[in-house]
């Protein structure tokens, strides 16, 4: 029985870009239909003919792809190159190249979006430094990365191929986000945390590091 997919979990800071309905994963073997669904983390390529189980949106991850047929997961920053396989079909092909030498194909031809319209939605995200969501993840006072201007005109009127275009342009954020690093970890309050000072271990102020120049400002040494 075919399910028809549900949009897959994403992670904190992870925004929609796109999703895709008939598309091809291209397999040596066969052709298996499904929809691809483009983040500004993730290309997911689910198959319509799945386990209900996969299906449900309420599944914190979508790790359940890996043991079924035809279903991929791939880190945008896992990719090497892209390619327009055969510019001479319909619609066209997709070649991605990982950086682990995995190849996966993808055919446009039954799907109402050209091949043309996911290079220019997922390239910035690939090949830009500004737009890497490790930058993102879990900033949730970071402004998020958007899709390209063009990519609002990548429906083409079509209710089968849906687009995120609500934030802002990619060059007009800070590369980092919004999270201040020195912040998250505070030694003093982590010591405070395991109950030090105690009767066997106090804290010692490494001022200016003059204590030692390579450890901590605040040290833990033992009484």
């Amino acid at each position: 029985m075919d399910f028809a997919p549900a949009e897959p979990y994403r992670f904190l800071g992870e925004g929609k870009l796109m999703r895709v309905e008939r598309v091809l994963n291209v397999r040596n073997d066969r052709m298996i239909q499904g929809v691809l669904f483009i983040t500004t983390f993730r290309i997911i390529f689910t198959p319509y003919d799945v386990p209900e189980y996969v299906n449900d949106p309420r599944r914190p991850t979508m790790e359940g792809l890996a043991c079924i047929p035809g279903g991929f997961i791939i880190a945008l920053m896992g990719i090497s190159r892209l390619e327009n396989k055969d510019k001479g079909a319909e619609r066209g092909m997709m070649s991605i190249h990982l950086k682990d030498l995995r190849t996966f194909i993808i055919s446009f031809k039954n799907s109402p979006v050209d091949v043309s319209s996911v290079f220019n939605i997922v390239q910035p995200f690939v090949f830009s430094a500004d737009n890497i969501f490790a930058f993102y993840h879990k900033a949730s006072s970071a402004p998020q990365p958007a899709v390209p201007t063009s990519a609002s005109r990548a429906n083409g009127g079509n209710t089968n191929a849906t687009t995120s275009s609500t934030t802002s342009s990619p060059s007009s954020h800070p590369p980092h986000g919004c999270v201040d690093g020195w912040s998250i970890g505070e030694l003093t309050s982590d010591y405070h945390r395991m109950g030090i000072p105690d009767p066997l271990w106090k804290i010692v102020n490494n001022h200016e590091y003059k204590l030692c120049g390579t450890y901590p400002h605040v040290l833990c040494v033992d009484t």
